[in-house]
C-alpha cells in the first residue's frame, strides 16, 4: 500500500492494484488494471509496455511513495529506461487522458 498525492494505491494478487481517492467524499475505489501489461517483470534495464491507451507519462514510485523518475511518453515509445533504479519492488504509474493504472514491478540487478 502507498500513498501519492490525494490517493492511495494497494495491491492485491487477485485483482490488481486498487486506486481509493482520498478526496472523494463517497470514498469510492475502483480497479484499475484493465488495458495495459507491462514486461519483462522482474525488469533491470529497459520496461516495456503493451496498451490501446494513450500515455502521457510515466511516474515510478517508492513503496513509500515518493516519485523517483517522471519519464513522458510520445505516442508511438513503449519503453522507458529504469535503469537508474536499485533492486527491488516499485510502482509504474500510467497517466493517460482518462486513467491512471499502477502497475507493480520488480527491479533486479
Amino acid at each position: 500500500m502507498i500513498q501519492h498525492k490525494n490517493k492511495l494505491f494497494l495491491y492485491a494478487t487477485v485483482s490488481g492494484v486498487v486506486e481509493l481517492d482520498l478526496g472523494s467524499a463517497t470514498g469510492n475505489a475502483s480497479i484499475k488494471t484493465a488495458g495495459l501489461t507491462v514486461f519483462p517483470n522482474p525488469v533491470q534495464h529497459r520496461l516495456y509496455f503493451d496498451t490501446d491507451l494513450i500515455v502521457n507519462h510515466i511516474e515510478i514510485i517508492s513503496q513509500t511513495g515518493q516519485v523517483l523518475q517522471k519519464t513522458n511518453i510520445s505516442n508511438n515509445e513503449r519503453q522507458i529506461d529504469i535503469s537508474r533504479l536499485h533492486a527491488g519492488i516499485y510502482f509504474a504509474v500510467f497517466h493517460a487522458k482518462e486513467w491512471t493504472v499502477t502497475k507493480k514491478i520488480v527491479v533486479a540487478k
